[in-house]
């Protein structure tokens, strides 16, 4: 009886390391990014109605950007230079 229990216990627990999640990488897509943007630049963006939101180019750096509620996209010398009114 208790070497039954033992091989159910035994069993048991090497199913349940098997069942493991693996540990997840260090990705764009799940490492939450600080966006630097002047302060004139993140007023304007709120103001317009827009979110900051991060853009990839193509060098694969990483540029802030304000996500316009019409789609459109602004850069921060925009927004600091007032050129990207929203509609």
């Amino acid at each position: 009886m208790i070497a039954k229990l033992g091989l159910v216990l035994a069993a048991g627990i090497l199913l349940s390391a098997c069942s493991s999640e693996p540990e997840q990488q260090a990705t764009s897509a799940n490492v939450h990014q600080r966006i630097d943007m002047s302060d004139a630049a993140v007023e304007n963006c709120a103001l317009a109605g827009g979110t900051l939101a991060l853009s990839s180019q193509l060098d694969g750096s990483s540029v802030g950007m304000c996500q316009l509620p019409d789609g459109k996209r602004c850069g921060e010398s925009a927004l600091v230079r007032g050129a990207c009114p929203a509609n």
